[in-house]
């Protein structure tokens, strides 16, 4: 029988303790990790279809998969870049026990994308009951949710990724991009340099609220890209809901090209807003910028990063293998 002296038998017991220790600590550090501390999990886009005048548009709005503390229902939000705060509507038996209007700290999952107490504001619906066929429409996702993550849109598969706070690109996958400059107005809104006719013009709106459009701006500056009256009966007209007011879109072909990077269309058909919304204003001191586009010029061709922290529109054509 092999004898152990008693200084060794302590040294092996104070080991296997120390190892036993050292495992309790990567697991508690495991557990502890941030919920967003995950790999990149796709979604599927959900388009949500409009038919106006005999027109139908089967992608007018992105729509992302939503799961929010309080709701046990399946539940959709609209991906809105074009507004800066996430904003959930309040109807009258679904509030979350929570006044209108006012902030408060959210939690849950988006996207697959699990969060935790994120700032959200909600909106009054006027006591409308939350609607009974379908996924509920919970409200839009802004900006703001993606100051500190990075959002991925694969327009190709139709499918979306939001990376964890403070999650950076894999090296690899950052290398395929060709990346744009963003920079942001009083208002919030992202503004890029896109080419429209042939010239550069900067300041132009990335919102991915816009599904139908591919470009709007203002009656001057369409009437100089289509050559157009705003009365030539050969002109496109679509209502639309802007945030609950009635917008009426005035159409015509662009003379030239539309690009944003190396995505291009020829001769898209742009529209301004008629009837003066303010929130859809692109001339005087209400000014969001000289235009806006949405997803119509990557809708079905391009995979798009937007990396906010970084100040950066990242395209890439076809579908990211990741």
């Amino acid at each position: 029988m092999q004898v152990v002296s008693e200084p060794l038998r302590v040294h092996r017991v104070l080991a296997i303790f120390t190892a036993l220790i050292t495992a309790l600590v990567v697991i508690w550090q495991i557990r502890r990790r941030p919920v967003e501390d995950a790999p990149v999990l796709w979604s599927a886009i959900v388009w949500t279809p409009f038919e106006v005048d005999g027109r139908s548009f089967p992608h007018a709005a992105l729509m992302v998969h939503a799961q929010l503390q309080g709701s046990k229902v399946p539940t959709l939000m609209q991906l809105d870049l074009g507004n800066d705060p996430t904003v959930l509507y309040r109807y009258s038996n679904l509030a979350f026990g929570i006044k209108a209007d006012t902030l408060h700290l959210i939690s849950g999952t988006i996207a697959n994308r699990r969060f935790h107490n994120e700032s959200i504001r909600f909106l009054d619906t006027g006591g409308q009951p939350t609607p009974s066929a379908g996924p509920i429409l919970l409200g839009s996702l802004g900006s703001s949710f993606f100051k500190d993550r990075i959002l991925l849109l694969d327009f190709v598969k139709q499918r979306v990724a939001i990376l964890g706070k403070g999650a950076q690109l894999p090296r690899a996958l950052e290398q395929e991009f060709d990346f744009l400059p963003v920079t942001r107005n009083r208002f919030g809104n992202l503004l890029i340099t896109a080419t429209i006719n042939g010239r550069a013009e900067h300041d132009v709106v990335f919102d991915t609220g816009s599904s139908i459009l591919a470009l709007e701006t203002g009656p001057r500056n369409w009437t100089k890209w289509t050559n157009r009256r705003e009365d030539d009966s050969r002109n496109s007209v679509v209502r639309a809901n802007s945030w609950s007011r009635t917008a009426i879109l005035i159409g015509a072909p662009l003379t030239g090209t539309l690009c944003a990077g190396r995505a291009c269309i020829d001769h898209p058909l742009i529209f301004f807003e008629s009837s003066g919304l303010q929130n859809l204003s692109f001339e005087g001191a209400s000014s969001m910028g000289a235009a806006l586009i949405g997803n119509v010029l990557f809708d079905g061709r391009f995979t798009v990063i937007v990396d906010l922290a970084r100040a950066r529109l990242g395209l890439f054509k076809g579908s990211v293998d990741v």
